[in-house]
């Protein structure tokens, strides 16, 4: 009934296979109560695979077959296709689902009982209240302005094309000029919500941090990094002659002038 993308889909159905209907499948939905959805959840959070709630032996094919080697205790196998477990597949481990991965299995079920209400089939839907847990807004983490120096002079090395619009998106702080529309249907949303839900948090902080830097500081140290880099490949002469010489050499190179040059690599051999 969802109008879903392909690999959106594909990866609910792999949600029920695995973990709604083994635990929700027989379940009557007027018995279905919030306090299993959230029992549900804490087996989650302890292990994805639900080895405690689901049997520990497994068997390599569905219905009747004549159990080999390939039937055994539960194991983390190396690959999910029917196969003869060596030693990569191991004895299982628990690890825990991420909370942003149990969201999504709620709101499966939610969406599931919101249809059942509809159709009459149930009363009220019992997952809306239901805590499932909420994942943590992680924080963007920008590259410093040397670090995005150092990867301007890499990239414009290689391809000036990319280097120039790479350029571009740092000293504009990678605006957004796309419609929201627009990106959620490259991303596969179906609606623009789910896109400013998940994506949003990043542009203003990361926005603020690039465009703080302005192209007048970064061609200022990009220019520097590259003095940087020359400097190692090119040690000095001892004395402040041997740095006068070396300025004069390698700071066109790095299209500076001598004497911003000489006072860099003055710089860069107090460091050393």
């Amino acid at each position: 009934m969802a109008d879903l993308e392909v690999s959106t889909r594909e990866a609910h159905e792999g949600y029920i296979r695995r973990t709604i209907g083994p635990v929700l499948g027989e379940v009557k939905i007027r018995q279905l109560g919030a306090d299993s959805l959230d029992a549900l959840y804490t087996a989650l959070k302890k292990c994805s695979r639900l080895c405690g709630r689901l049997p520990r032996a497994e068997h390599y094919a569905d219905g009747e077959h004549a159990c080999d080697q390939r039937c055994g205790p539960l194991r983390d196998h190396r690959t999910t296709r029917p196969h003869l477990c060596d030693t990569r597949c191991r004895p299982h481990a628990c690890r825990p689902m991420k909370p942003a991965t149990i969201l999504r299995i709620h709101s499966i079920i939610s969406s599931a009982l919101d249809l059942a209400v509809r159709y009459e089939w149930a009363e009220r839907n019992v997952a809306k209240n239901a805590r499932p847990p909420h994942p943590r807004k992680r924080e963007p983490d920008p590259p410093t302005p040397e670090q995005a120096a150092r990867l301007l002079n890499l990239v414009w090395a290689e391809d000036e094309e990319f280097g120039l619009y790479l350029w571009t998106a740092i000293t504009t702080g990678a605006r957004r000029g796309t419609d929201l529309n627009t990106v959620a249907g490259r991303l596969g949303h179906a609606e623009g919500s789910t896109t400013l839900k998940f994506y949003a948090q990043f542009t203003r902080p990361a926005d603020q941090h690039a465009a703080a830097v302005i192209p007048a500081q970064l061609d200022e140290l990009r220019r520097k990094e590259r003095l940087r880099e020359l400097y190692r490949l090119h040690p000095p002469i001892p004395g402040a002659d041997g740095l006068a010489a070396l300025a004069a050499v390698i700071g066109p190179q790095a299209g500076l002038e001598e004497g911003t040059a000489l006072a860099w690599l003055t710089e860069f051999a107090a460091a050393d």
